[in-house]
């Protein structure tokens, strides 16, 4: 402490972290007190942008927009979502469109930016929430020292560089940031590679299962490790600046909340994911709704020592455990609505922030652009050259450099933070925010383009199945997508008769989609002894113990199980299947072909293959467990010619050598000449074939001259329930020609044709098919064909079938309640001669009896559905009944919202009624006739069982608002705009219930305890007295309820009486009729 001047008291030294210690005021901003945040539309004069809600979805629809607009234009070249949110933000501000005068005052007005910057931080709580939910703590003990020398190497050379260069350049640096810790943490902030943002780039840029992409990860969780010590000092230093005390109590109060997150919630979250079972999405609502509270309160502690709520959210997130079954309930629940109108919000207050002009006009700013660079050189520097030291490629040294400088949404968050506190000004954020952007939108596309991985370890050697020795080690890789392929796997690989002469080695890799997770892995379940690895005593893995019991049930030598686990996006699932074959040396791919996740995984291993594949459609005898070991079990294999036909056969001879197989090789012989080469070819397979039946009494060969497609269906047809396995080729050689008639008809060209049709239901659904791909080194024809991003696929022509769209379940209501007429509306209290004397000016509105009238007539659908459930009434048979007549009364209640709109305008204008009619009209048609045609086309063509794209999910929740702002700006209200959007949407699988499991969580946990706070303060006992003439509307109300209960409920006449009476506790105090009839509903429920 300073001492004063002339005895005056003690002055603190300015606070650098606190603005010193000042809350500083732009302006003071005078403007109406609205006691709404809707409006009651334009055609009364108002303009919906002068009450907060609609100004706030107006935001949101517009951020939205933008910066979908300019992701359209930049993903050509190869930009993240990142950039296109940043430069959206920055398009919307004062740097962009916000120069318009005119513009500004409408889209953020003064008076709405404190709502804004609300808004945008409580999206940033949650976002960091997410970003910890999906991060794996752990991995920094399992980095090796590579990553470790990497990462520490490259933070210090990025942070010596930075601090040295702003010590350089202080002279003209602006004097706002001179003399403060501002530069020193900037300098902190560069050096460190966010693991978030690493995680979310890669993604998109499809190389998080790369070699580059995972040393990446594990040297940026090392970053991020640092940036946590960083965190703790930087809050201990701005709660306590030159103050012991206040200093040890910041951090003392911050160890205490990190002992009861660590050994409270932790704790309790742990026992959550014991109770749930595994690979179930069944985790309770009251669960859900804890964490989601937690954060809040986390936030607010760790926010109320000197941190930032986002500090407290983070950790909160890095202490759920990452990957299980409740961290992606948690993420599927509310990353929906997360991203699609929270962090729009954040961008759009960061380009708010952001000016320009700013940064030009103010001297010496532009330098710290020269210190970001300087920066990004030095880490790039500090990354090559122990990454050289461990003897990478410089290719993938300066790759892995360039990656490390990528910078995302948690550098803007923390600047953003900064700039709230103080620490920073508004043209310093301009200045490190534009030059972020521009360092990332170099690297991403330049990254991108340069590093091909999937091309860079590509054998010459042809691992095929023809050309593997007669007595070697089979190598087999077997994907599994879930439980169901167990046992057709099983079978397939007894069935490929291992003996200790013939052993045969299964690399066993099960496909997990990444979710609760930011960053792929690789999980091998076996150590170097060959032993198990346990990794979840509570959760065992079927499948690993399933093909372990089976490599035990063989003698020693015959069969060696090589378990694996590939956690990765869908889209990029081939990568690993492709990355382990090779490792593995692999002669042949296994993968299930039954649902999407496992077609697209089968469409990127025929075009990256290392090895041959082939594409199981398992049915019948193949789908039951143990039906293989010691069953009679046929085997036919057709033969058309080429390489694809004689590496299935070469694997039927196989096959052929288990001794309960029985193999019949059709051969089908075209009326034409093929070439000699092939034939040549084809004969010597066939000759192995005839040789085999010398030895082999089980093998059998028939050949068929057929002259067209008609003969060659015909007799494909007749195979038909002959056998348990059908082999076949995918691609046709001499008899190419008999299967060019089939091509347009082929629903999935990845099998070939005549794997299409043996796939097919017309083939039965008692055969299970294995279509075999041969490996082809063909190294001139990729050369050719990469320029012109040209796949192994291009020759396939896929005709776009359309799905038939999966019907939603719906309820069938009961014949008689079809022309059951709604429950009368009681308007006879409101049409009473003698008007009510209510001296309340709200309640002698001629028009509020009526609305009370149709309120409580009313009974809404959705409580009704709620209240059910609840009660566990839901499928009985009053509660089907008690739906049915809920949704006619909803029925009736949209023809109210029509008339309530019409009566509202014809109030004031008969003319701006039927301009508000028309205008609802018109949104009633576009969402009729444009929207709801959009949403079952997409549901069209979502596959069966398939996942709806989450770019529609968040088209449809952004959508929400818009509508709700175009109902409120006609009159209407923006419930009746959201539901009336809800029923156009299709119900069900597999649209609406995406929409349901993205938005409920948050919807219901979180904003529908804000709606019923705000109704809490509207609700007031104790106010207004001496209005005793509102009771009399307990009289309409009682009335109505008891006429709805047909006149017979005692209960109705006692609530009214404990209500009386209740009264009478409250001497003076009269209650207001919105307040007498919340209380009296709640009651009678």
């Amino acid at each position: 402490m300073m001492e004063g001047v002339n005895g005056t008291p003690p002055v603190a030294p300015p606070n650098p972290f606190t603005n010193n210690g000042r809350v500083e005021w732009d302006s003071i901003i005078c403007h109406p007190l609205f006691t709404r945040v809707t409006s009651g539309g334009l055609f009364h004069g108002v303009d919906p942008l002068q009450f907060s809600l609609p100004l706030l979805l107006f935001q949101i629809s517009v951020m939205f927009v933008v910066s979908n607009a300019v992701h359209f234009l930049l993903r050509p070249l190869k930009q993240p979502r990142i950039l296109s949110n940043i430069i959206g933000g920055i398009i919307l501000g004062p740097s962009g469109f916000g120069r318009n005068k005119a513009f500004a005052d409408k889209m953020y007005p003064p008076r709405s930016l404190m709502t804004l910057e609300t808004a945008s931080i409580f999206g940033m709580m949650y976002s960091v929430f997410l970003v910890g939910l999906k991060m794996d703590p752990t991995i920094i003990i399992r980095a090796g020292r590579r990553s470790i020398i990497i990462a520490t190497c490259s933070i210090l050379a990025s942070f010596s560089a930075v601090c040295l260069a702003a010590h350089l350049l202080a002279s003209s640096l602006p004097h706002a940031i001179v003399g403060t810790p501002l530069l020193v943490f900037v300098s902190a902030v560069l050096s460190i590679t966010c693991f978030p943002n690493l995680a979310h780039t890669l993604t998109e840029l499809d190389l998080l299962n790369t070699e580059l992409g995972r040393l990446s990860m594990s040297v940026s969780m090392i970053h991020d490790a640092i940036g946590w010590c960083l965190m703790a000092l930087f809050i201990t230093l701005r709660a306590g600046y030159n103050d012991a005390p206040r200093a040890l109590y910041a951090l003392s109060s911050l160890a205490a909340l990190a002992f009861f997150v660590v050994f409270v919630y932790r704790p309790w979250v742990r026992l959550v994911v014991r109770r749930t079972p595994k690979g179930e999405m069944c985790v309770k609502e009251g669960q859900v709704m804890g964490i989601l509270l937690s954060v809040g309160v986390v936030g607010f502690l760790v926010n109320a020592v000197g941190g930032t709520a986002m500090d407290g959210a983070l950790f909160l997130g890095l202490t759920t455990p990452e990957g299980s079954t409740l961290s992606a309930a948690m993420t599927e629940k509310t990353e929906g609505v997360v991203a699609a109108t929270l962090i729009p919000l954040l961008f759009l207050w960061s380009g708010i922030i952001t000016d320009v002009r700013l940064a030009r006009d103010q001297e010496g700013v532009a330098l710290i652009a020269v210190i970001v660079l300087v920066g990004c050189m030095a880490k790039i520097a500090g990354t090559v050259i122990p990454s050289l030291y461990f003897r990478m490629p410089l290719r993938n040294a300066v790759m892995l450099a360039l990656i490390m400088n990528i910078k995302g949404l948690i550098e803007i968050l923390i600047f953003l933070q900064w700039r709230n506190t103080g620490l920073m000004d508004d043209a310093s954020y301009t200045m490190i925010v534009l030059s972020i952007t521009v360092v990332l939108a170099v690297i991403a596309p330049l990254v991108s383009m340069s590093y091909k991985p999937q091309r860079q370890k590509l054998s010459l050697n042809a691992r095929t199945i023809q050309h593997s020795p007669p007595h070697s080690e089979l190598c087999v890789l077997a994907c599994i997508h879930n439980e169901d392929c167990v046992p057709s796997i099983l079978n397939l690989i007894e069935s490929t008769h291992a003996t200790p002469q013939t052993p045969l080695r299964v690399v066993v890799l099960r496909l997990v989609e990444l979710a609760g997770l930011a960053s792929s892995a690789l999980i091998p379940h076996k150590n170097h002894y060959g032993h198990l690895i346990h990794r979840d005593h509570h959760h065992p893995d079927h499948v690993v113990n399933a093909f372990a019991c089976y490599e035990r049930s063989k003698p020693s030598g015959e069969v060696w199980v090589d378990p694996f686990t590939a956690v990765s996006p869908v889209k990029s699932m081939h990568q690993d299947v492709c990355a382990l074959a090779q490792e593995k040396l692999a002669a042949l791919i296994v993968v299930p072909f039954h649902d999407k996740a496992a077609r697209a995984t089968a469409r990127g291993v025929l075009d990256g293959t290392p090895c041959s594949v082939g594409l199981l459609v398992d049915r019948g005898m193949y789908s039951v467990a143990g039906s293989v070991g010691r069953c009679p079990q046929r085997i036919g294999a057709l033969f058309f010619g080429g390489r694809d036909d004689r590496e299935a056969l070469a694997y039927a001879r196989r096959l052929a050598g288990h001794p309960y197989a029985t193999l019949v090789v059709a051969r089908f012989l075209p009326k034409w000449d093929a070439r000699a080469e092939e034939r040549m070819r084809d004969e010597e397979a066939v000759e192995e074939i005839r040789y085999l039946m010398i030895h082999n009494g089980r093998v059998a060969y028939e050949e068929f001259e057929v002259d067209g497609v008609e003969e060659m269906m015909e007799v494909v047809r007749g195979m038909e329930g002959r056998y348990d396995l059908v082999m076949v080729g995918r691609r046709s050689g001499a008899g190419s020609r008999l299967t060019d008639g089939l091509t347009e008809w082929s629903e999935w060209p990845e099998l070939g044709v005549v794997g299409d049709v043996l796939a097919s239901s017309d083939f039965g659904d008692s055969t299970s098919v294995l279509i075999c791909l041969m490996f082809v080194s063909s190294r001139t024809v990729r050369f050719l064909l990469k320029p012109l991003k040209q796949s192994r696929l291009v020759s396939c022509h896929r005709r776009h079938h359309g799905h038939q769209a999966n019907r939603s379940i719906r309820p069938q209501e009961p014949p008689h309640l079809l022309h059951q007429r709604p429950p009368p509306l009681h308007r006879h209290h409101v049409r009473a001669p003698p008007p009510l004397p209510l001296p309340h000016r709200a309640l002698a509105h001629p028009s509020f009896f009526v609305f009370v009238a149709i309120t409580i007539s009313l009974t809404l659908f959705p409580n009704v559905i709620h209240i059910l459930s609840e009660l566990k009434l839901l499928n009985t048979e009053l509660g089907q009944l008690s739906a049915s007549c809920a949704m006619l009364n909803v029925s009736v209640g949209w023809l109210f919202i029509v008339l309530f709109i019409f009566h509202s305008e014809r109030a004031v204008n008969p003319v701006q009624s039927i301009k508000a009619m028309a205008c609802v009209i018109v949104i009633i048609a576009f969402i009729t006739y444009v929207y709801h045609p959009w949403a079952t086309r997409v549901t069209r063509r979502t596959p069966n069982g398939g996942r709806v794209r989450d770019g529609y999910v968040f088209a449809i929740i952004l959508f929400v608002p818009l509508v709700a702002l175009c109902f409120d700006a006609v009159g209407g209200s923006m419930a009746d705009g959201a539901l009336f959007l809800g029923l156009a949407t299709p119900d069900g699988p597999p649209l609406g219930s995406a929409i349901v499991e993205k938005m409920e969580a948050i919807v219901g946990e979180v904003l529908m305890p804000l709606m019923m706070l705000w109704c809490g303060l509207k609700f007031d006992l104790f106010q207004s007295p001496g209005l005793e003439d509102v009771w009399d509307c307990d009289g309409l109300a009682f009335h109505c309820l008891y006429r709805e209960a047909g006149g017979h409920s005692p209960a109705l006449p006692v609530l009214q009486d404990v209500l009386q009476k209740f009264s009478g506790f409250l001497p003076g105090h009269g209650v207001q009729g919105h307040d007498r009839v919340v209380l009296l509903h709640v009651l009678a429920e």
